[in-house]
């Protein structure tokens, strides 16, 4: 018998699924949204919520996408914490349709305190991590990355960006609370005054976050409209911006966060010191020559950042000590190694200059810390900083015998311990010119140590390292690992390796037994005739058993006068993970054996390099053809 029609009640997941108008990505965000919760009485609020949320009122929107925000927002409603909901808002400061690198991501979050009150930068780190993956799991967030092959970036969808960016601006009842004017072609400084102009003034409603990352202004204009409710600047990426007059910094005197990294800009203004509740300060990849000392009255500052500033030649003395909260300092792949060992070395060279033990009187605060040393006995003191995280490191320009023998003993004794090594993720060799030959070795695991022995060789490990650069090191012939073992035990985690300039390198074997290793990338080694060479140094057991790159997405080889080939003399050489080759200046490169068209998305390479190409087998050209891309 068929029930009267008044009885029949629709379930609450098809009203949810009306409401959604069949829109495939709102209702695979609502259902993220909602999975968890069985209560039928939560599925009506939810409906509830999308019928009163009103999105209509949003001037300019269509009919189609109005309902697909009503159900976006309320996927952000139904985020579980309102950190979350923060710190998804934030992705909307970002370019449209940008892809967002993870790293800097909780970068940010943590420089704007949404993420905060962990003793540990690393719990604070994972905690951004599962933020992002929550994100993603409703669909808020989208996986993506600009460089191809490169899936460590996530996006927003235009869409979200729009919802997002609503919802911080109250709803639209604060227009322009945040200020996002981010990768449109701003130029000028006319152009940016009216731009700056749109934002409320103090008297009224408080413009709160600014972003005009990413567009192509030259110049600030010296004097705006002050706007004392701004917390946060974003200027990042203006590869054309110079300089920051210190009028443009007053206008802005509550500012917490500034951002100016890669950019020009040469200096900064002392009144950066009246920005007294800064405590978020990025001018890495700038090209500032020196801190100022004003610097030092920044006694809120927590995050300070000059990586890769290749013309800093200056951190005056007691700057560092004057910031007394600071968490986080990064000078890693800088220019600046003039630390002096103590802050009672008057040496005439850098007496003026900060010193080692300033770092460590900041000892209880600094958790996270990139720098470069230039000599054994920095790298010593350094190491014997028991609470500073050294995480980034650069040894540069530093003496050493041109041979090279790592082994547990004698590494523990010129760090006075291993332990700084345990949370190391970048480490940077550069322009030690002395060192011909590396050898690494860990032990064996076998024989009748004793028990303090297998300690210090299990503990010969950098389990962090992610990304190693061997830069300038111009007479550097061979790295190698005693055991074939070793390379999996010492570099478990390492997933980026940078080789530029390293002219007499001969191979590259070594990372064959790399086991996380995802980027490879080889510029002007001249002497290097393949990446992996089976009648160089390699073992014999190695060439014996079948050898692969089981995780290698992206090979990039550039101005590698005598590669001929990319792997020889080793059986069973393949490429399972490869997505990208890129290919740049190596006239003699004739063959690609092992390259096969499994989860390959690109080839990049002039077509006459790729005309002169030699097969090993009938049908390989025709099969990879479809990959390659002239980018002569």
């Amino acid at each position: 018998m068929t029930a009267p029609a008044a009885a029949v009640t629709s379930h609450p997941a098809r009203e949810v699924a009306g409401e959604c108008r069949g829109l495939p990505r709102a209702l695979i965000s609502i259902g993220k949204a909602l999975a968890s919760k069985t209560d039928p009485e939560l599925w009506r609020h939810a409906i509830d919520k999308l019928r009163d949320a009103h999105l209509h009122e949003i001037t300019g929107m269509e009919e189609e996408n109005a309902g697909m925000l009503r159900v976006l927002k309320v996927s952000y409603d139904y985020l579980p914490t309102t950190t979350m909901q923060e710190c998804f808002l934030t992705c909307c400061l970002w370019p449209e349709d940008y892809s967002i690198e993870r790293e800097k991501l909780v970068e940010c979050w943590l420089g704007l305190g949404l993420i905060a009150g962990s003793s540990s930068i690393d719990d604070d780190v994972e905690t951004g991590a599962r933020i992002i993956a929550a994100l993603k799991d409703v669909r808020l967030l989208e996986s993506g990355g600009d460089v191809v092959g490169d899936t460590r970036g996530v996006r927003m969808h235009d869409m979200i960006r729009d919802m997002a960016i609503w919802i911080a601006s109250d709803c639209g009842a604060t227009r322009n609370r945040w200020l996002v004017r981010a990768g449109v072609g701003i130029k000028t400084a006319s152009k940016l005054n009216e731009q700056w102009r749109t934002s409320p003034a103090a008297a009224g409603a408080s413009t709160e976050r600014v972003s005009l990352m990413r567009n192509l202004i030259e110049e600030l204009p010296a004097r705006l409209p002050a706007r004392r409710g701004v917390r946060a600047l974003m200027l990042q990426m203006n590869t054309s911006l110079r300089a920051i007059p210190g009028s443009f910094l007053r206008c802005v005197p509550a500012l917490t966060y500034l951002d100016l990294s890669d950019t020009i800009v040469m200096a900064l203004p002392g009144e950066i010191g009246s920005l007294v509740g800064l405590r978020y300060l990025n001018v890495s990849g700038t090209f500032i020559g020196a801190l100022p000392p004003e610097l030092l009255h920044l006694t809120q500052l927590e995050h300070l950042l000059l990586s890769d500033t290749n013309m800093l030649d200056s951190i005056p003395r007691n700057v560092i000590l004057g910031l007394q909260k600071l968490k986080i300092l990064d000078v890693f792949a800088s220019r600046y190694t003039r630390w002096r060992l103590n802050a009672d070395d008057d040496d005439a060279a850098t007496a003026s200059e900060a010193s080692l033990d300033e770092l460590e009187a900041r000892n209880a605060s600094i958790k996270f810390l990139g720098i470069n040393v230039s000599s054994v006995a920095a790298l010593r003191k350094l190491s014997g900083f028991t609470n500073v995280s050294t995480r980034r490191l650069c040894l540069k320009d530093m003496a050493g015998p041109a041979s090279l023998t790592l082994l547990p003993s004698t590494l523990s004794d010129t760090l006075g311990g291993l332990d700084m090594l345990e949370r190391l993720q970048h480490l940077a060799i550069r322009s030690c010119t002395g060192v011909k030959d590396i050898v690494i070795d860990a032990g064996s695991g076998s024989g009748s140590g004793s028990d303090s022995d297998d300690e210090l060789r299990r503990s010969f490990r950098l389990p962090k390292l992610d990304r190693l650069r061997l830069l300038s090191v111009r007479h550097l012939e061979t790295i190698r690992f005693r055991h074939t073992t070793a390379a999996a035990h010492v570099l478990p985690a390492l997933r980026r390796i940078n080789i530029l300039n390293c002219f007499q390198l001969k191979n590259a074997n070594w990372v064959l037994h790399l086991p996380a290793l995802e980027h490879l990338e080889l510029h002007y080694c001249h002497d290097m005739e393949a990446i992996v060479d089976g009648g160089g140094d390699t073992a014999a057991e190695d060439r014996r058993t079948p050898t692969t790159f089981p995780c290698l997405k992206t090979l990039a080889v550039h101005g590698m006068r005598s590669l001929a080939c990319l792997c020889r003399g080793v059986p069973a050489i393949s490429f399972p993970a490869l997505e990208i080759l890129e290919v740049g200046q190596c006239y003699a490169l004739r063959r690609l054996d092992g390259v096969r068209p499994l989860k390959l998305r690109e080839i990049q390479g002039s077509d006459e390099w790729w005309q002169q190409l030699e097969w090993e087998e009938d049908g390989i050209k025709d099969a990879l053809f479809p990959y390659f891309k002239n980018h002569s």
